[in-house]
Order: structure tokens, then sequence, then C-alpha cells
């Protein structure tokens, strides 16, 4: 297993997946907004899971509980408020297409897909 700097969770990508999440997003968002695209998106990224560790101490379920429903709605309302929403949109669905590769049960990816 290699390291994966971009990934402040798990620290490593196993199934070397991520890559298509990061190359799909990453592109269109520098394809937009340049280097300082990437760099709000990358900071926007990591106040999200910082956000649910907060609301994780606070409420609980980091993991399809409510912490975690928190952290997705502070994450696409931020890129939402930064890209717009289509491109808030786009960015969601790759994050879940990644899951899906990486074997996310359907009921996950519908819970955070959910408007």
């Amino acid at each position: 297993m290699y390291q994966y700097p971009l990934n402040p969770i798990q620290v490593i990508d196993p199934m070397g997946l991520d890559a298509i999440e990061n190359m799909t997003s990453g592109g269109l968002i520098y394809a937009v907004s340049g280097v300082p695209g990437l760099i709000a998106a990358n900071s926007i990224t990591n106040s999200a899971y910082q956000f649910g560790y907060d609301m994780d101490a606070i409420v609980g379920g980091a993991h399809n509980g409510a912490a975690d429903a928190m952290r997705h709605c502070y994450l696409m309302c931020r890129m939402t408020k930064t890209f717009g929403s289509t491109i808030a949109d786009v960015i969601g669905k790759n994050h879940e297409a990644a899951g899906d590769r990486q074997g996310q049960p359907a009921k996950e990816r519908i819970m955070d897909l959910k408007k």
C-alpha cells in the first residue's frame, strides 16, 4: 500500500481508486478555477472532515448517522457557494461513485445523495 496524502482519514488508498475521483473532480475544478480552486476545494474538504469530527463528539453518528449527514451537508453547501451548484453536484456524485468502486452499500449512496 502506498501513502496517499489527500486522504486525511485513511491516509492510504489501498485499492488505487481515489485517483479517479480526484482526477475527475480536480480536473473540473482546475478547468473552472485553476490552482486557487484546487486549493479552495482541498481546504473545504478538510474543513468538512473536521466539522464531521466535531459534530460526532456532540451528536454522534460519524458513519451513516447525524454527524455524517451534517458533514455531507456542510461540504456540499461550501462547494456550492464556492463553485456553483452544477460543479458541486458533479463533485458530490463523483465522490459517491468512488465509494461505489470501493464497495459502498447502495443504501449508503442513496442516503449521501439525498437532497
